[in-house]
C-alpha cells in the first residue's frame, strides 16, 4: 500500500542528481596558482556543472588565456575573491603603442557568469572589464564588490560595454577608478530581433564618468543606475534612435 509513496520514482533521482556545483581553489596552497591554469583545467561546464573558483589573497599578474590577450571567462565559471583589496588581477602588458592596447583588457572575453570580490587592474590595456560579445547572446554577466581600474591604458575607461540583445550585464557595488564606464548599444538592426530586450544595471557604483552611446537598433533596452555617484553622466544619441528606457537614478556629484 505504502510502497509507491516511500520510494520516490526514477525520474525524481535522476533531477535530483543532475545539477552540481564543483568548488575549485587558487592561491599559494591551493588546487592551482593561477586563475589562468584553473579556468583552464574546467573542460564540462555547462547549466547542470557549475563551477566556483575561490581565489586567495594576492598578486595574480599576467592572466591570459589561449588568445594572449587576457583573461578569457567561461560560461558557468564564477570567480570569488577573498576580498576586493587582497585580490589583485592584472592581464597581459600590451605593447607600447597605443593602436596595440586597444586588442587587450584584464578581462578579455566575458561569460554567463559571476565575478566577485577583487580588484582588476590595467596599467596599459583598453579595459579592465571589455564585456562586448555580440554572439553568443542569452548570457548574463554579474560583477559584484569589485574595484576596476584602468591605470592610463588607451582611453582611460575602467570598462568597455556592448549590450545585445537577450543579454543582461550588471555591476554591484563597484569601484571604479580610472576614467569609469563606456557602453553602447548593438550598432546594427542585424544583430537583434524586434520583440528581443538587453539590459544594463549599476547599483551602488561609484566612477567618474558614464558614457552611453546609442546607436541605430531595433532592440528595446533599459539601463538603470541606482544608488550610485556618478561625476559626469553622457547620453550620446546617434539620428534615428529608438531610446531605451533609461533609468537614471544617481547621484551626480557636482
Amino acid at each position: 500500500m505504502f510502497g509507491n509513496i516511500l520510494k520516490p520514482s526514477n525520474k525524481i533521482i535522476k533531477e535530483h542528481h543532475q545539477f552540481e556545483t564543483k568548488r575549485i581553489s587558487v592561491g599559494k596552497n591551493s588546487d592551482f596558482r593561477t586563475i589562468t591554469e584553473a579556468l583552464a583545467s574546467i573542460k564540462d561546464n555547462s547549466p547542470q556543472r557549475k563551477y566556483i573558483i575561490k581565489i586567495a589573497s594576492g598578486k595574480y599578474e599576467n592572466e591570459i588565456g589561449p588568445n594572449g590577450k587576457g583573461l578569457e571567462l567561461k560560461h558557468f565559471v564564477d570567480l570569488i575573491g577573498e576580498s576586493k583589496e587582497g585580490v589583485i588581477v592584472t592581464g597581459a602588458i600590451a605593447p607600447a603603442d597605443r593602436e596595440s592596447q586597444r586588442n587587450y583588457s584584464t578581462i578579455h572575453l566575458p561569460a554567463h557568469c559571476s565575478i566577485e570580490n577583487m580588484t582588476l587592474y590595467t596599467p596599459n590595456n583598453k579595459y579592465a572589464i571589455h564585456a562586448d560579445l555580440g554572439s553568443p547572446s542569452n548570457y548574463n554577466l554579474r560583477v559584484k564588490n569589485c574595484i576596476v581600474h584602468n591605470n592610463g591604458g588607451y582611453d582611460g575607461f575602467d570598462a568597455g560595454i556592448g549590450v545585445y540583445f537577450n543579454q543582461a550585464i550588471s555591476f554591484e557595488n563597484c569601484q571604479f577608478k580610472g576614467r569609469g564606464i563606456f557602453i553602447h548599444n548593438a550598432s546594427s538592426i542585424k544583430t537583434g530581433k524586434k520583440d528581443n530586450f538587453y539590459s544594463f544595471s549599476c547599483i551602488k557604483c561609484e566612477m567618474d564618468n558614464f558614457h552611453f552611446s546609442e546607436f541605430v537598433s531595433c532592440n528595446p533596452g533599459k539601463i538603470l543606475l541606482s544608488d550610485c555617484k556618478i561625476n559626469k553622466i553622457t547620453h550620446n544619441k546617434m539620428p534615428g534612435t529608438i531610446t531605451s528606457s533609461i533609468d537614471y537614478k544617481a547621484e551626480v556629484i557636482k
